[in-house]
């Protein structure tokens, strides 16, 4: 590994800040409105006090340690002295059912739990039990000639945590993960010459996400103090950040999306004034990010920098801190990775760091004969830029064919301050639509579980609004056209959130249940409006005029007859419209009017299909196939 960080284990990165920096603030927090402070030396006294007890329960070296938490303090406490004993640790989220805490003692073979909060159950589910609340005031020399004894237990290959999945798709999987894991993220970044940068880092995450203990560390190895709001994600308020006065940030796109629509209340044009005014860089990742968000933080000199990775193989792309951050990659490879694409183009990844089995049973599909770990996203390699289009087994096809991985604008969307909950569907419809729904205070209390446009005109026009702006950084077949506003959270069986954050869709089943409020935003929003009573098959009205998306078939495609140069508007009908019928159509586009024939083959919800009698020419052909969604 380069040179950029020379340390061997996070626990050698522990107990240098402690030798080199006792006096030197270590944390800060905001709790009750205040910024409380921890020096080093006192983080460290504490630290070593706790694992001077788990030595003395029979905790060393190779052990496992389950830990329980929903105070970050203790938390921190407890990993750390996990770690300076060589053992390795797996974080249960404190807000996880009793019965997948035991599970997961249970598969990872722990020998002790550590919570905070004494639960009478723990006691039949671990070898130990343990609190990890007491407070220290002191350290000793003895004390640190002790603690960096223990840190040389740790090498790079040495397992450092258990990380557990966020179960999205089924039981969380278990992910064991050495010290070279996180050591690469603050070498992939490239800032051990800009501790200036990384003196003080926000990381306004559960310390159970993956993302959180990126945060510990990066704060570790380059980092002078780490900072935590009184909130974590998308809960944390802009005023915690001005108080902690954060170097730089590590936060997923939500929370970015989230503080740049707070920020638009106070100081819209100027990120670091908004942010408290010594912000210098933030580091993002996971999810795509919300564009005009990145655009506004860069506006304002915060250097922007994304990074691609997984439990499993850790960090393997990132943007570099020379360049501007772009919003159709996710940055360049590392050199030490290995890349190859599955036919469909799922990505397979191959680093020094990735894991080689998961904990338990794994999935049989988890690797490749040669050893390639599986991701599940689709991606293309651009020059040595990586681009992530979608994930394997979340995608919607369009109408016309293209395919769409919802989870990507999903993310963007729910960062907003007025949005709860949002499930985008759209499979085998002409565009992407948001059931979106909103925050209380947005509505009154005596609104219907479906608020209807012409009862709610004003938050329409603002969820409009709000999407054009994501529009405009996405590729039209991502674009949100068409959005349906609820005052009622879906059902666990349509939406929930694991452990960890991470949220599970049922997008079929949201699309059935909706159904009824999806078909009339797609007639309403459409320029081709639907004049039939919502729910009346057409095909049983002799009268039924055109009114509907009109798209051409053929033996091989399925086409849309609409795009940047051509206005269904021009589509003049000359007679009602039947089934089977046969009819003359004049087709208007830029530089192109001429009438054609066509038979209708299908008229279902407020869609029709027609198929070409003559054949079109080549220039009318490339017009149509156009899916550009620029309609005058």
């Amino acid at each position: 590994m380069p040179s950029a960080v020379t340390f061997t284990s996070l626990s050698d990165a522990l107990t240098q800040r402690w030798r080199d920096a006792p006096s030197s603030v270590a944390l800060v927090r905001v709790i009750d409105g205040k910024v409380h402070s921890t020096t080093n030396a006192e983080l460290a006294a504490r630290v070593i006090a706790f694992a001077r007890r788990l030595s003395d329960t029979g905790i060393g070296s190779g052990d496992i340690v389950a830990i329980r938490s929903q105070d970050k303090t203790p938390f921190l406490v407890s990993c750390l002295a996990t770690t300076l004993l060589g053992a390795a640790f797996v974080p249960v989220h404190w807000n996880a059912l009793h019965e997948l805490s035991t599970e997961l003692v249970l598969m990872t073979g722990a020998k002790a739990l550590v919570t905070d909060q004494r639960d009478e159950r723990a006691d039949s589910v671990a070898a130990l039990y343990l609190t990890a609340n007491e407070r220290v005031d002191v350290m000793s020399t003895a004390d640190l000639e002790w603690a960096l004894a223990c840190a040389k237990r740790a090498q790079p290959a040495t397992l450092y945590m258990i990380q557990p999945t966020s179960g999205s798709t089924g039981i969380p999987k278990l992910v064991p993960r050495r010290h070279d894991a996180f050591l690469r993220l603050p070498w992939a970044i490239g800032m051990s010459a800009r501790r200036d940068t990384a003196s003080r880092i926000l990381v306004p995450l559960t310390l159970e996400h993956g993302g959180g203990l990126y945060g510990i560390a990066v704060w570790l190895c380059i980092g002078s103090s780490l900072a935590f709001p009184e909130a974590d994600d998308v809960d944390m308020k802009i005023e915690d950040i001005r108080l902690l006065e954060p170097s730089m940030m590590m936060m997923t796109p939500r929370v970015v999306t989230s503080i740049f629509n707070q920020a638009q209340h106070r100081n819209p044009s100027d990120a670091k004034a908004a942010l408290g005014g010594r912000v210098q860089a933030l580091v993002t990742g996971g999810a795509k990010s919300m564009p005009a968000a990145l655009a506004w933080l860069e506006a304002s000199a915060v250097k922007v920098v994304e990074i691609y990775g997984a439990s499993e193989f850790s960090v393997i792309a990132h943007s570099s801190w020379d360049a501007s951050w772009s919003n159709e990659y996710v940055g360049s490879l590392l050199d030490d990775v290995e890349l190859e694409f599955a036919e469909d183009k799922e990505l397979l990844v191959k680093t020094p760091a990735m894991m080689t089995g998961y904990v338990g049973p794994s999935a049989p599909q988890s690797f490749t004969e040669d050893g390639f770990y599986r991701t599940g996203d689709l991606a293309e390699l651009v020059g040595d830029k990586l681009r992530i289009l979608g994930r394997r087994r979340d995608v919607l096809n369009l109408f016309d064919g293209s395919n769409v991985y919802p989870s990507i604008v999903e993310g963007m969307i729910e960062g907003l301050p007025w949005v709860h909950q949002v499930v985008i569907c759209g499979d085998q419809r002409p565009a992407l639509a948001a059931l979106i729904v909103v925050h209380g205070d947005m509505v009154d209390h005596d609104a219907g579980a479906w608020l209807r446009p012409a009862d709610h005109p004003g938050q329409y026009e603002l969820a409009r609004r709000e999407l054009a702006r994501f529009n405009d950084a996405l590729d039209s077949s991502e674009q949100v056209r068409h959005v349906v506003l609820l005052a009622v959270p879906f059902a666990a069986d349509i939406l929930s959130r694991a452990a960890i954050g991470k949220l599970k869709r049922n997008r079929k089943l949201a699309a059935d249940r909706y159904r009824e409020a999806l078909d009339e935003c797609y007639q309403r929003d459409s320029p081709y409006r639907l004049p039939t009573p919502l729910g009346r098959d057409p095909r049983h009205d002799k009268r039924y005029p055109f009114a509907g998306l009109v798209r051409l078939t053929s033996p091989t495609q399925t086409v849309f007859l609409y795009g940047r140069n051509l206005s269904l508007h021009g589509v003049k009908l000359e007679s009602r419209l039947e089934l089977n019928g046969e009819y003359r159509f004049q087709v208007i586009g830029h530089e192109l009017s001429r009438e054609v024939r066509a038979r209708v083959v299908r008229i279902a919800h407020g869609e029709v299909a027609l198929q070409f009698v003559e054949p079109l020419t080549l220039v009318e052909r490339n017009l149509l196939l156009d899916r550009g969604h620029d309609r005058e």
